[in-house]
């Protein structure tokens, strides 16, 4: 039965149930609870640290020796733009991959940064090009992931007037 209006939406209980049968006919049953935590995407890339809402966003998407955001990339840097506010804080931090010179993986590190930066806008944005390795690079899906750019916006929260 794949009767999906019974999936949680939220924490709580979740009750299940399970029958399965083998090729000769023999069937086995189990049912158990499970306690259910809601974890989304917007949860899942933010914190609250100090009385700010910290917010990390990453771009995987870099081709090789490349600062050239891709469409999709300019999609995700639009959603984060809206999350951006007059108090925000943001950081740009642009990556390498170990191949190539190290000064100029830096000078490309930066670019990267600065690509990301200028479609968030100038204003609170400081984008810096990183020197060290965010992965061992010791495999080519590694230094994929290498070639990014992370995005880190920080927000005072407010404080209720009494």
């Amino acid at each position: 039965n794949h009767d999906q209006t019974n999936i949680p939406r939220a924490p709580g209980r979740l009750d299940y149930s399970l029958s399965v049968t083998d090729s000769v006919g023999q069937t086995v049953h189990a049912a158990d609870t499970l306690q259910v935590d809601q974890r989304t995407l917007r949860t899942k890339k933010r914190q609250l640290v100090d009385n700010a809402e910290i917010e990390h966003y990453s771009l995987l998407l870099f081709n090789f020796k490349s600062a050239e955001l891709s469409p999709n990339d300019r999609a995700e840097l639009n959603f984060i733009k809206k999350r951006i506010t007059k108090r925000s804080t943001v950081t740009v931090a642009g990556y390498c991959d170990r191949i190539g010179d190290v000064k100029a993986n830096h000078v490309l590190a930066t670019q990267r940064a600065n690509a990301a930066a200028q479609i968030l806008g100038t204003e609170g944005v400081q984008a810096v090009g990183q020197t060290e390795l965010l992965y061992d690079n010791a495999t080519p899906e590694a230094r994929f992931y290498s070639r990014t750019v992370e995005v880190t916006i920080k927000t005072p929260l407010e404080h209720e007037s009494n």
